[in-house]
């Protein structure tokens, strides 16, 4: 039986009411959602002996979530990941956004700015699809001039919890003016479970026959390269924590970088698939974005999480559907300009099963 659950979470400081929702599918999976910066909280699955875990990394209150500079679990925008300078020129004028990275010298805009999409209260509305399927919708007005953006942004995200165990989320927004929009998920999986340490045991595949080099402020520098030769070559299903990932993949060996999904459209494509030995739990991720951001935790040092655990680098890894970082400075790059009043929508989906390890005898 399909479930829809809801409950107050607490109060932020400006007095704005939060909620948690909990979503659960007929197969006993279940996760959990708030409705501040509309975040993936907690996503229990069921591994190949049918024993639940929690796969995704988090906290247990309100206030450490207000308090979190990881954005984790949370919808990331306007624009995600990096603008060079936080500056870009649109409709002939040039634009300043904000700037809040790196942390200790600010000079680059990253995820929203300082006051991003990870930080409103989101008003939530929870209903079933066509096919009775539990979804939670969230939804926020950004105002004209927020973080720097022009334009009053209308966004909606929803969360649909399906029959067959994925979690499908769709993004609808439409701006007054001309601006730029680039939204992302920034759950962090760990397969095993978010409090066993490391995701050592994880494979990983990426269908990607390129990436977007950067400098060593994480700001592409316009090349789109062949990943063959490289660490970021993830075609084949690898281990995602090998020794060549040092090479090219600081900080901590591990990966912060934007890879050009193979696709041939905008309709959700298979993009990546994660899956874990130890538990046999796997993700296909499908998407309608054109780059994946690879990311490893690097920055989590010694994080209090949910539960009494405590997070690491490498303590889980967050697969980034979104488009190129700096895409405003960068023509050759698929465009990230929402046109006024013009709606833009983009779905990514988490697909969730299990797998039995290769007989070695």
């Amino acid at each position: 039986m399909t479930q829809i659950l809801a409950n107050h979470f607490g109060v932020l400081a400006d007095g704005s009411s939060i909620d948690r929702v909990l979503l659960k599918n007929g197969i006993g999976t279940r996760l959990e959602l708030s409705s501040l910066g509309a975040s993936v909280m907690s996503l229990w699955l069921a591994d190949r002996h049918g024993e639940f875990s929690d796969v995704v990394l988090g906290y247990e209150s309100l206030g450490d979530y207000a308090l979190d500079s990881h954005y984790m679990g949370a919808t990331v925008g306007r624009y995600a990941n990096r603008i060079r300078g936080g500056r870009f020129s649109l409709s002939g004028e040039t634009h300043q956004v904000d700037i809040n990275a790196p942390a200790d010298a600010p000079r680059h805009h990253l995820h929203g700015g300082h006051d991003g999409l990870n930080r409103q209260a989101f008003n939530a509305t929870l209903d079933h699809d066509a096919e009775c399927q539990p979804r939670a919708s969230f939804f926020v007005t950004s105002p004209d001039g927020h973080s720097g953006f022009a334009g009053e942004l209308s966004l909606r995200v929803s969360f649909t919890l399906t029959h067959d165990n994925a979690v499908v989320i769709d993004y609808r927004a439409h701006s007054t003016k001309d601006t730029v929009l680039n939204i992302t998920q920034h759950a962090y999986f760990n397969l095993r479970g978010h409090d066993t340490g490391s995701i050592d045991s994880h494979q990983l595949c990426i269908l990607a026959d390129a990436y977007t080099p950067t400098d060593d402020d994480k700001i592409p520098t316009g090349e789109i390269c062949d990943v063959a030769g490289t660490p970021f070559d993830f075609r084949k299903m690898r281990s995602i924590h090998a020794p060549e990932a040092d090479s090219r993949a600081p900080p901590n060996g591990g990966f912060d970088h934007n890879l050009v999904l193979n696709h041939d459209g905008t309709s959700p494509h298979l993009a990546a698939i994660l899956a874990d030995a130890h538990s046999g739990r796997r993700m296909t991720l499908f998407t309608s974005e054109p780059g994946l951001q690879l990311y490893t935790a690097n920055y989590l040092d010694a994080v209090a999480g949910k539960s009494g655990s405590t997070y690491h680098p490498w303590a889980g890894v967050c697969l980034e559907t979104q488009h190129f970082p700096d895409s405003p400075n960068q023509p050759a790059f698929p465009s990230t300009i929402l046109r006024a009043d013009t709606p833009w929508q983009s779905r990514t989906i988490w697909r969730f099963d299990t797998f039995n390890p290769p007989n070695r005898s």
